[in-house]
């Protein structure tokens, strides 16, 4: 099992339209393309970064499922539309994160 830890960064008046995206679209897709996500944040300092996090059988798992979501038609469609007024986001970072076994998870 691994996860993994992604932070947004959002421009300028485009958080909300990043918070609508991930409701409205992408969680159904994420799931399509099991995609499991355990929780989502916003930052109490930057309120235009936004935090989630995946859970994945494994490192393959993980770049198949991403693979198929960014070749996925319908994720197309949703990023073009909701960028017809430029992007969402500034900056994206992704960090694989393993589970020490000294902690009950």
């Amino acid at each position: 099992m691994i996860y993994e830890l992604r932070e947004y960064i959002a421009y300028e008046q485009k958080i909300d339209a990043l918070h609508r995206r991930f409701q409205s679209d992408v969680l159904q897709l994420f799931k399509k393309h099991n995609i499991r996500v355990k929780g989502f944040w916003t930052d109490l300092k930057n309120p235009a970064k936004l935090i989630y996090l995946c859970q994945f059988d494994s490192e393959k798992e993980q770049k198949n499922a991403w693979a198929a979501f960014a070749n996925d038609p319908e994720w197309r469609k949703v990023k073009q539309i909701s960028e017809a007024e430029g992007p969402l986001t500034l900056s994206m970072n992704s960090v694989l994160l393993e589970p020490v076994d000294y902690v009950q998870q």
